[in-house]
């Protein structure tokens, strides 16, 4: 019988203790958190033959509009700049939330602009939403606009490189015949040499009436 009771107090003794060393889920367990994987997407269409010395490389700007808004690690007063390579290409911002809320920013191109190179300078306004659920978990939602306050499907860059027509600037230049001269101002030798010509054909042209007249005037 009294075994029986010893037996009890070591297994309550264990259970007791067993309580005390497992985690306290509300003190101690880590805050749930919701990660979002932004994407950016650019399409680079080039019109060139040679397009090996193309630089595709557009550089792009994520502004926190929100105070609260969380950003990348990289960031800097509430801005975060990357760069995109190629056509095609994309890039994902890492952003994480750890509490329920509304969270805005905006992304635009700030690529310098170039000779022959057409950049993409519209921006999107993102609104990120974060739920509060059931067991400390998090719901997002975000909703992406353009400039006209579209909803949009993905945060697309165009950009274009388009070489100049050649042809259009040959077009422009002055038509100059091969072979002739323009006589500059002032110039007294050319605009002699013509005068002298000109005489010269008009005394021909008197010789030759002159000569008609008289053979009409013996017949």
């Amino acid at each position: 019988m009294e075994t029986k009771k010893i037996r009890n107090k070591i297994l309550m003794a264990i259970l007791a203790l067993s309580f005390i060393l497992l985690p306290n889920t509300r003190v101690y367990a880590t805050e749930n958190t919701a990660n979002i994987p932004l994407i950016v997407r650019q399409e680079f269409n080039v019109y060139t033959k040679d397009s090996k010395a193309i630089d595709m490389i557009g550089k792009y700007e994520l502004k926190a509009i929100s105070e609260n808004a969380p950003m990348p690690e990289e960031s800097k007063n509430g801005s975060f700049i990357f760069n995109i390579d190629g056509n095609d290409k994309q890039f994902t911002i890492p952003l994480a939330y750890t509490h329920g809320g509304v969270y805005i920013y905006q992304i635009q191109q700030i690529t310098q602009s170039k000779d022959n190179y057409i950049y993409d300078k519209n921006s999107y306004k993102i609104t990120v939403y974060v739920k509060n659920a059931e067991n400390n978990h998090l719901i997002p939602q975000i909703i992406v606009k353009n400039e006209n306050n579209e909803k949009c499907e993905e945060i697309c860059f165009y950009n274009i490189y388009k070489q100049k027509n050649k042809i259009n600037e040959i077009s422009k230049t002055p038509y100059k015949p091969n072979g002739i001269n323009v006589p500059k101002t002032g110039d007294t030798t050319n605009i002699g040499f013509y005068i002298v010509i000109l005489i010269i054909s008009l005394g021909l042209l008197v010789v030759l009436k002159w000569k008609e007249y008289k053979k009409r005037k013996k017949e």
